[in-house]
């Protein structure tokens, strides 16, 4: 995840979350129900325990900006 760090947990009920961090470790976002992580394909893979695992792309700040204008127009 480029400079950030993905730190996967499961609780003693089973339940799969992950926190994404920076370098220091300060949190940047929770990530509820991850289960794994597509490197190459640059998605983050979700179950939610309703029988079908989610994809999610990992985008930049700069592509989000991109999209942002864009639906802006």
């Amino acid at each position: 995840m480029g400079d950030n760090i993905v730190i996967e947990y499961i609780t003693a009920q089973g339940e799969r979350f992950a926190t994404l961090t920076n370098a220091d470790f300060r949190t940047i976002a929770n990530l509820p129900w991850l289960t794994d992580i597509n490197i190459p394909a640059g998605l983050l893979m979700f179950d939610y325990g309703l029988g079908t695992v989610l994809s999610s792309p990992v985008y930049s700040l700069e592509d989000l900006e991109v999209i942002a204008a864009a639906r802006s127009d």
